[in-house]
């Protein structure tokens, strides 16, 4: 699970976090706590983007199989850390 978390920061570091942290200097009062920690964290990536495509892509070759058969994936899960 690790790699998942470390794969997401990465990617969201060059993504919609980053852009959410262009606006944290000028709006931070305006911003909920929850997108304020998303910003900053998503500012301290612990991998590369190019490792987490590639965790990504592993991510992917494990759900493949599935996705040929079946045209709709439905994953339970939950916006909080258990």
């Amino acid at each position: 699970m690790g790699d998942v978390r470390e794969a997401a920061r990465a990617h969201f570091a060059t993504i919609f976090g980053s852009l959410i942290g262009q606006s944290l200097p000028e709006h931070r009062d305006l911003m909920t706590t929850y997108a304020i920690a998303f910003a900053e964290d998503s500012a301290r990536p612990t991998v590369g983007y190019y490792r987490s495509l590639e965790i990504e892509s592993a991510i992917y070759a494990e759900v493949a199989g599935v996705l040929e058969e079946h045209e709709l994936l439905i994953a339970p899960v939950f916006g909080v850390p258990a």
